[in-house]
This record gives C-alpha cells, sequence and structure tokens, in this order.
C-alpha cells in the first residue's frame, strides 16, 4: 500500500503525521521482508494466551488507537490494552464487522462515536502512546488480559445490556468491567 493510499482522507496534521510514522515502518518492512498475501495472514483469535500476528495495517490501527483513547485514555495501559483487545475481538467475532475501522464505526457501539463532540484527538502526545498500544495490541505482541471479551463499560453506568443472561462478568481493569457474551440476545 502507497503511503499517500493510507493519508489521502486524513484531514488533521498531527494524525496524519502519526499514521506516516506507521506507515513508514509497514512501507520499510515490506520492502525488507517478502510480500504476505492476504489470504495467508493469521486471523486474531482471542483465546489465544499470545495472539497469532497480523500484518500492520496503518488505517485499521488509526482506527483502534482512537478508540482507545476516546474509551480508556485516562486509564492505565493495562486499562488501555484491555479495550483495544475487546474491539480485536469484536473483529473476529461473527456478530460484528470484519475490520477494526468497521467495528469502531458500527452505529451505537462506542459512545464517543455518536455523541457530537469532535472525533480527532487534542492531547497528541497521548494519543501517540496510543498509538504504539494500538500497534502492539493489532499485530499480535499483547497478551490476552481480556479472554473472549466483547462488551466492557465504565464503572460508573449501568446499561441494561449488562444484565442479560447473556452476558458474563469476566473482568475489571480500572474503571471498566469487561463481559463474554453467549451471542444470543433472546
Amino acid at each position: 500500500m502507497k503511503l499517500y493510499t493510507i493519508l489521502a482522507g486524513l484531514t488533521n496534521l498531527a494524525v496524519v503525521a502519526a499514521v506516516a510514522s506507521v506507515a513508514t515502518q509497514e512501507l520499510k518492512a515490506e520492502v525488507t521482508k517478502p510480500q504476505i498475501r492476504p489470504e495467508s495472514v493469521t486471523t486474531y483469535a482471542p483465546t489465544t494466551s499470545i495472539r497469532p500476528k497480523l500484518r500492520p495495517d496503518a488505517k485499521q490501527i488509526s482506527c483502534l488507537a482512537t478508540n482507545i483513547y476516546f474509551e480508556a485514555r485516562s486509564q492505565s495501559r493495562e486499562g488501555q490494552v484491555a479495550v483495544a483487545q475487546v474491539t480485536m475481538n469484536r473483529a473476529a467475532h461473527s456478530n460484528w464487522p470484519l475490520t477494526v475501522c468497521d467495528v469502531v464505526w458500527q452505529p451505537n457501539q462506542f459512545s464517543w462515536t455518536h455523541d457530537g463532540k469532535s472525533d480527532r484527538p487534542k492531547n497528541l502526545k497521548l494519543y501517540n502512546d496510543i498509538l504504539n498500544i494500538a500497534k502492539s495490541v493489532y499485530i499480535g505482541i499483547e497478551p490476552n488480559i481480556v479472554g473472549d471479551s466483547t462488551f466492557y463499560h465504565a464503572d460508573y453506568v449501568n446499561p441494561s445490556w449488562a444484565e442479560h443472561k447473556s452476558m458474563s462478568l469476566t473482568d475489571r481493569i480500572g474503571d471498566h468491567l469487561f463481559y463474554t457474551w453467549t451471542g444470543d440476545w433472546n
């Protein structure tokens, strides 16, 4: 993928610079390593303790980082990794879209995507730190700390879905509670 293609739709220069850094690394990796055909890339498997590695994709990593930023920027690194892993679990689950960006932007899944506020990170230093976390989760070098969790919420809210019989509370990391879901709302 060419750098200008990755950056074509972005308008915020700071975000462009952050994504360009990831994209440049990807392009360097493509020059020094043999090409991997997309069908040979191992898919994300949420139940493994060491996640299979995905080929870096600057757009998907940027979406993941933006989700971490708006969902967990005040959390510890562990809390940020946990939120990222839930997002990845959703992308690997048959009931959600196939890509991280499609999961993040699926209507009414993450409150920041439809709150009417700007979707551009304001703290660019923090965003750059989170971008590194997003990349390490995306390519699979972070240990799985959330298991098969596909839901979470802040501990100061009580969403109705959390009490549903198909949900099982699995962990608390920072201010977030994590849940697995049987895949059935009936």
